[in-house]
């Protein structure tokens, strides 16, 4: 397990690994620019590049309270960012994203952004837990998100441990 992974932040994004929960978490304060796409990107790359196997799983936690919005250029860059991520491609191990926090409307964004990368990425997100899917969940409080988070990788872990 990943004990540490290098702390990344610009003007709008944070980005950590919180070793206690094995969650990368994701700050987007104000209006999300190209440029912080790609810093979280960059280090979620660089997480899953230096510390995960080809099929295990990873959790991000995502904190919209503070944000007010996403460019289009930043849209852009997810939707390219696992198309063009070597590190993406080759972790074949489920994604779990929550996000949560901000006004109603900016989290009906977020889930329709989801649903839009989902569309853009070509994965695959029919079944749970399998390779290259994407769960993910958009909840109101930090509670509700980290419950889910949570919840997913006790779910790994049980599968993980019939099958071994």
């Amino acid at each position: 397990m990943i004990t540490q992974i290098q702390a990344a932040e610009s003007k709008n994004a944070k980005v950590w690994y919180e070793a206690e929960t094995g969650f990368i978490c994701v700050v987007q304060v104000g209006q999300m620019e190209e440029a912080d796409a790609i810093l979280i990107m960059n280090t979620i790359e660089s997480y899953l590049s230096n510390h995960l196997g080809r099929t295990e799983p990873y959790y991000i936690l995502v904190d919209i309270r503070k944000a007010t919005g996403v460019s289009p250029s930043a849209r852009r860059a997810f939707a390219d960012s696992r198309k063009a991520s070597a590190a993406a491609q080759a972790n074949e191990g489920p994604r779990h994203i929550a996000i949560f926090g901000g006004s109603f409307a900016f989290r009906t964004f977020a889930n329709l952004l989801m649903s839009a990368l989902r569309l853009a990425q070509l994965a695959s997100f029919a079944k749970p837990d399998q390779p290259g899917t994407q769960e993910w969940t958009v909840e109101a409080d930090e509670a509700a998100a980290r419950d889910w988070l949570a919840g997913q990788r006790r779910i790994h872990l049980a599968r993980s441990a019939k099958a071994a």
